[in-house]
């Protein structure tokens, strides 16, 4: 840990997009993955020319470099580029960045765990028939602006008439190497398969990490298991590991694990933007961590709500309480509930539960329509939508009050009598949630 310490020498950023000094310690606490994705990001900007960060001390652009610890995780810091100029904070090492690259790289694409991997790809990929022209460490080399540069992939093919690469990922792989790859390959429009070795997502080290977590946290391995897979099933099966977020009701947090599951080229999907392949998507399952938690949040204060509303005569200090929940979940935004509105909210539930909820109105869908049209007509599109959701057109509507629907949809357009107040859509939604995609949708 301290030779880890000892590398933070750059404690005071300058970021050359804002001209604002930044603080390296704060950018370097976040969590791991946003990390990782913020060290990709100065990388390729240093690539393109364009540098987001630079040594505040001499104005010189940094990168983000990693330092392995014992336990496996990693500890990070900023570092001048190879052959900056002078720096009062510089520091120094015994060999450039390119004989390191030489003597680690270069000497790991020889080794013998390499050369098997390559050759087990190609053999696999050559018993698939969607794969054709497949070549092994052939120069591939650059159109358009990018003529004069080449790359030699492991292996390239064309599968199902599209151009891949596959690249074997060797721990000592730099991150520029990583980056100088996709950013060419994305020019060429061909996808890379970055493909791991008995990969452990858990220990694995910085320059894997630079991979996966820039690729919706997905990784492609090669391990004996994949191999069985592939044996019985004719065709080439990867180990895929995936980083699975989840909501942990008993924390009240989203969480992460990493899983795995076979993976066959049929469930490979290419992104549109960067043509990276993938075959699940982290930011698919966030998004419904996200939503169960949201959800977990808002059950109790939408309950008491409810239980607010089916009351015939809810005492003060009960709907101060609730009032107050849903203020703190952001659903509401006044210390007590206005009475039209509750009524108009208990109408909702009578449609819903197909029971009419207002004292001795029991039965009585025609005086619950004409309710609603005579004192809430600014909803009456939230009681159609919950009409329709509910299946209880023939329940609430006859054929005299047809006619009401009929005078809303010819004049709601050029009425101000008709207009909508969807200041409470959200609530509705959270309350009613089979209408959720239609009142959100009628918010944005």
């Amino acid at each position: 840990m301290q030779h880890a310490e000892l590398k933070r020498t750059i404690i005071d950023l300058l970021n050359l997009d804002t001209e604002k000094a930044e603080s390296a310690l704060d950018l370097l606490s976040q969590g791991e993955e946003l990390i990782f994705k913020l060290r990709r990001i100065v990388e390729e900007r240093i690539q393109a020319k364009n540098p987001v960060y630079a040594c505040n001390s001499c104005g010189q652009p940094v990168v983000v470099r990693s330092h392995r610890l014992h336990n496996a995780k990693h500890t990070f810091y900023f570092k001048h580029l190879h052959a900056s100029g002078d720096c009062p904070i510089k520091t120094d090492s015994t060999h450039t960045k390119d004989e390191i690259r030489c003597m680690k790289y270069n000497g790991a694409k020889e080794s013998l765990t390499h050369i098997e991997l390559k050759n087990y790809l190609a053999e696999q990929l050559r018993k698939d028939g969607r794969f054709t022209e497949i070549k092994v460490e052939e120069v591939i080399k650059g159109t358009g602006g990018w003529s004069r540069k080449w790359k030699k992939p492991d292996i390239s093919a064309l599968f199902n008439g599209k151009s891949v690469v596959f690249e074997i990922q060797l721990s000592t792989t730099f991150l520029d190497v990583i980056v100088s790859r996709e950013v060419f390959y994305l020019n060429e429009g061909m996808p890379i398969f970055w493909i791991f070795n008995n990969l452990n997502p858990e220990s694995s080290r910085a320059t894997e990490k630079d991979v996966f977590f820039n690729n919706k946290s997905n990784a492609l391995s090669i391990n004996e298991r994949s191999k069985e897979l592939s044996l019985n099933d004719g065709r080439l099966v990867f180990t895929g590991h995936f980083k699975k977020p989840y909501f942990d009701p008993k924390t009240n947090a989203i969480e992460e694990i990493w899983d795995e599951v076979p993976v066959k080229f049929d469930d490979i999907k290419f992104d549109p933007l960067t043509h990276k392949p993938y075959f699940i998507s982290f930011d698919g399952q966030h998004d419904q961590a996200l939503e169960e938690q949201r959800e977990a949040k808002i059950r109790e204060p939408i309950k008491s709500f409810e239980n607010i509303v089916l009351q015939h005569d809810p005492d003060y200090e009960s709907r101060k309480e609730c009032a107050s929940k849903l203020v703190a979940i952001g659903l509401y935004d006044q210390d007590d509930f206005d009475w039209s509105f509750l009524k108009f909210v208990k109408a909702l539930l009578s449609v819903r539960d197909g029971k009419v909820h207002f004292l001795n109105q029991d039965g009585k869908w025609a005086w619950l329509t004409n309710y609603v049209w005579q004192h809430h007509i600014n909803y009456w599109v939230v009681f159609l939508y919950a009409v329709s959701e509910y299946e209880r057109t023939d329940t609430v509507f006859n054929s005299k009050l047809d006619s009401k629907r009929q005078e809303f949809k010819d004049n709601w357009k050029h009425d101000l009598k008709f207009k909508q107040d969807r200041t409470f859509y959200p609530l509705l939604a959270a309350l009613l949630p089979e209408l959720r995609g239609k009142l959100l949708k009628k918010v944005i």
